[in-house]
């Protein structure tokens, strides 16, 4: 940080016309570097930029000799005659999501371990430290786990489409509307063994568990719609419909 302001120098700076812009100019050109032109090399613009030497700024207090040049007048001054410079902690970066202000909190999971078995241990202390935040401020989950609930929306999207379309095939084969509803029957007597073979072993719901669980109820409908042709066939042969 550069203070300028203080007795001597800033009378010293007021006299020579140097004023806050000039230092700052002073400074980007010498640490940043200026732009002064352009080399062009085929279709590239190559900027050419002034920059101080790296042994005239291996450290702070070699900013003190660093000359600024006045936009009133042809004086020169170093950096030193008309500044102070003083050393405090500031914030180097200023991260932004989504062009606001954030604080990013990060973790990685032990090795065998998912983040969802990390995370949701954790959701009620998280949940409760949201509603304690003042206004305008907002806390937002990202990363897998923020992943990990949009592939399941999606995975429900495209189960309802998939309910819908076997619906319509089923409803064309049987030519009936109501029958199908007797194939959706078996449907919970292997999603309720899927989610209890879960909570027995504590596994998460994850991306892996929604894929077995729509593979088992695909392969129940499968076999129902079997079994139930095979009855509808046997029935239309006069067969009396316990015995088909």
């Amino acid at each position: 940080m550069i203070v300028i302001g203080h007795h001597r120098e800033s009378r010293c700076a007021g006299l020579a016309g140097v004023s806050s812009r000039d230092v700052a100019i002073g400074m980007y050109s010498g640490v940043v570097g200026a732009p002064i032109g352009y080399l062009r090399e085929g279709r590239k613009n190559i900027p050419i930029v002034q920059l101080m030497d790296y042994g005239q700024r291996e450290t702070a207090t070699d900013l003190g000799q660093l000359y600024v040049y006045s936009s009133q007048s042809p004086v020169r001054l170093t950096l030193g005659q008309i500044s102070r410079l003083a050393y405090s902690a500031e914030t180097a970066v200023i991260r932004r999501v989504n062009q606001y202000r954030a604080i990013n909190v990060a973790a990685l999971p032990a090795p065998g371990r998912l983040a969802e078995e990390i995370t949701m241990p954790l959701m009620p202390r998280i949940r409760e430290f949201e509603r304690q935040l003042p206004p305008g401020y907002r806390f937002e989950i990202v990363g897998e786990l923020r992943e990990q609930l949009k592939g399941q929306r999606r995975s429900l999207t495209v189960v309802v489409a998939s309910v819908i379309t076997i619906y319509l095939a089923l409803v064309f084969q049987f030519r009936n509307a109501a029958k199908p509803f007797i194939v959706f029957a078996g449907i919970p007597f292997g999603a309720v063994g899927a989610f209890a073979s879960l909570w027995l072993t504590g596994m998460p719901m994850g991306f892996l568990a929604i894929l077995g669980i729509t593979s088992l109820i695909g392969v129940i409908v499968s076999h129902v719609i079997v079994l139930f042709d095979f009855i509808e066939e046997q029935h239309e042969r006069d067969a009396p419909l316990r015995d088909a």
